[in-house]
């Protein structure tokens, strides 16, 4: 009696041993579940969120979108003040400057960039002047959405760009509109075409001109700190006297740019195509510059620069 006391109560323990094991099975997968559930969760309200940022990056590119009529008012007005003067827009010298951007005659026209001897050929009244700068700091950076259907990792005003754009093409005198309180900075210009247009004092600082054609552009004076310039063409362009720190020309074109006291501290000249090359030994400052694998430096300047603080 004793014995079978005894092994009824094992088989009672056992019992409970496997019921509570079984619940505690049971209580472990209720906890995957609800992990389960709470990572659901969390991915769908990460995807709200997604969806809330990229609602408002669009309301606020739908805002933007209305400054645009603001623009076309302006160069409306650019041409009646142009048609006034008995300015013919044609005539205007807008690109083409080459060698002698600033600098006495071409072909019978002076140059729109402003020097003591030839003036302005037309300066925009301080009043429409005033809109531009207004218009110009209400089109602010902001991020949007990519041709990859994600956003932008760094704020771009495409707004900015054109506005930069439509000005140069209606040839009034830029450098008149670059000296007052006006701002280009974080413009978005990516693979514009630019070539030879004339950016005397400009302050490009943050934008993007990544895969733009800067052939024979005129960059006297500019700010462009912290550009991006990767992959642009910038043969023969004039960047004498201009500011370029943390700008970025990995990949670019630079064959016979003139680079006479430029400032390419903390610069990215990765992979960047230095033939021909002017006036390299006058560069301002090289400190920091990054310089792997450039392509077809002049003789000489891998050690100078190294020397005057460029990196490998």
């Amino acid at each position: 009696m004793v014995t079978g006391g005894i092994a009824i109560t094992a088989i009672i323990g056992l019992v409970i041993a496997w019921q509570a094991n079984d619940l505690l099975a049971h209580q472990n997968d209720t906890l995957d579940a609800e992990k389960v559930l709470l990572e659901t969760q969390n991915e769908r309200l990460a995807i709200q969120n997604q969806l809330l940022s990229d609602q408002n990056v669009l309301a606020e590119s739908a805002r933007r979108s209305s400054l645009v009529f603001e623009l076309t008012s302006i160069l409306d007005e650019i041409d009646e003040e142009l048609d006034a003067a008995n300015i013919q827009v044609d005539a205007v010298v807008t690109r083409n400057l080459g060698q002698d951007a600033g600098s006495g005659e071409l072909e019978g026209k002076r140059p729109r960039r402003r020097d003591e001897e030839h003036p302005p050929l037309y300066r925009l009244s301080d009043r429409l002047t005033g809109r531009i700068v207004a218009l110009s700091r209400s089109l602010r950076p902001y991020r949007f959405l990519g041709d990859d259907g994600k956003l932008l990792l760094s704020p771009l005003s495409p707004e900015r760009g054109q506005l930069l754009i439509s000005l140069v093409d209606s040839g009034i005198d830029m450098e008149e509109i670059n000296h007052s309180a006006v701002t280009f900075v974080q413009s978005d210009l990516r693979s514009a075409n630019l070539s030879q247009y004339d950016f005397t004092h400009i302050t490009l600082e943050g934008s993007n001109l990544s895969e733009a054609n800067l052939g024979a552009a005129v960059f006297h004076y500019a700010r462009m700190d912290g550009a991006v310039l990767d992959g642009a063409k910038l043969g023969s362009s004039k960047l004498n006297w201009s500011s370029w720190k943390n700008a970025s020309f990995a990949g670019a074109k630079l064959q016979g740019a003139d680079l006479e006291e430029i400032d390419l501290e903390n610069a990215d000249l990765s992979g960047a195509d230095l033939g021909y090359i002017e006036n390299w030994q006058s560069i301002r400052s090289l400190k920091g510059t990054r310089i792997t694998d450039v392509k077809n430096p002049p003789e000489g300047f891998t050690e100078w620069a190294l020397q005057h603080g460029a990196v490998l």
